[in-house]
């Protein structure tokens, strides 16, 4: 499951897909991936957490599992796509 923690990550997620709509199909849906891949990481018991990362059009995001925290990172936008970063 994906969960964005506060409404200023839920408007940041929001500005980072208006922006990547306007880089092309390929680098929307690039975003598109990661995010499933964190969702489906996560599976149907656990959780990540999207936050704010301060380089541009990237998230940070927490796994977290009955409670606990068990893995950080970041979803980073470089050189047309994004990868996962832990």
């Amino acid at each position: 499951m994906l969960r964005i923690t506060n409404d200023f990550n839920h408007a940041h997620l929001v500005k980072v897909f208006r922006e990547a709509r306007t880089l092309g199909r390929d680098t929307f849906l690039n975003l598109i991936d990661r995010l499933r891949y964190l969702h489906k990481y996560a599976g149907p018991t656990n959780r990540c957490e999207l936050g704010y990362d301060w380089a541009p059009m990237s998230f940070s995001f927490l796994m977290v599992t009955t409670g606990r925290y068990w893995m950080n990172g970041g979803l980073i936008y470089s050189g047309g796509s994004w990868g996962v970063h832990t």
